[in-house]
């Protein structure tokens, strides 16, 4: 799986902001792994040839059909991507699960609300704006964090309040407690319509970056002139 894609999928598990909110410290061994898996020789450094030939045995991976092609059902049925959403969520689970009973609860998921409000709220006002919520700053942060900021801000005066953002939260966790019972496990985050949807749209999008002849899939060498280009970029 590319790196962007990678990055697309693990999108169907910010179903309810909920991994974003849970993600206060990050480690550095997820980037740290990805590394090494490339580094082949251990010389510590990332050739372009390690580079293609991990991207060539993930497209191997992704086409599960053997047609030396993908379209975008098959990206979002491959086993790898369900491997890849079932371990999130289950880490998820595991970052959330406060009382350690294999669950998030809504009261947990009010609390890692909580926690990330507070993080994200730099002058200590009680109020998000779009400045505070965007993600990686810059102009295309702060636009994206417009949008954000203009569907959690229910009474529309320019920033979201603990009420909206523990709201936000509430009605996004609803949405993977499919059975109503007021706790999400792994498997029923994975299988959510919201998570399941968010790959395929995902998928779909991955499929129109890369597919040049628009052909509606992509081959594997469009596959790896896409790697070329990222490599390139980094």
């Amino acid at each position: 799986m590319s790196r962007s894609l990678a990055a697309a999928l693990a999108a169907a598990l910010t179903f309810a902001g909920i991994a974003a909110q849970a993600a206060d410290s990050k480690s550095d061994a997820p980037g740290q792994r990805w590394f090494a898996s490339l580094d082949t020789n251990g010389d510590g450094r990332i050739t372009l040839d390690e580079y293609l030939a991990a991207e060539t045995k993930r497209f191997a991976a992704l086409d599960v059909q053997h047609r030396g092609a993908i379209d975008a059902v098959d990206i979002g049925s491959a086993p790898i991507v369900a491997h890849r959403v079932d371990r999130r969520a289950d880490g998820l689970v595991r970052r959330l699960d406060a009382n350690g009973d294999g669950h998030i609860g809504t009261a947990e998921a009010i609390g890692a609300a909580d926690r990330r409000f507070d993080k994200l709220d730099a002058d200590h006002d009680g109020r998000l704006t779009a400045a505070e919520l965007a993600p990686r700053g810059g102009r295309r942060g702060v636009a994206f964090a417009e949008l954000s900021l203009d569907k959690v801000d229910t009474n529309h005066d320019g920033a979201v309040d603990r009420t909206e953002f523990r709201a936000d939260a509430r009605a996004r966790f609803a949405k993977i407690d499919v059975n109503g019972d007021g706790v999400a496990d792994a498997a029923e985050i994975a299988e959510s319509p919201t998570a399941q949807e968010r790959i395929a749209h995902r998928a779909d999008r991955l499929v129109r970056k890369l597919d040049v002849n628009h052909d509606g899939r992509v081959s594997q060498a469009e596959f790896l002139a896409g790697a070329r280009e990222r490599f390139a970029r980094l």
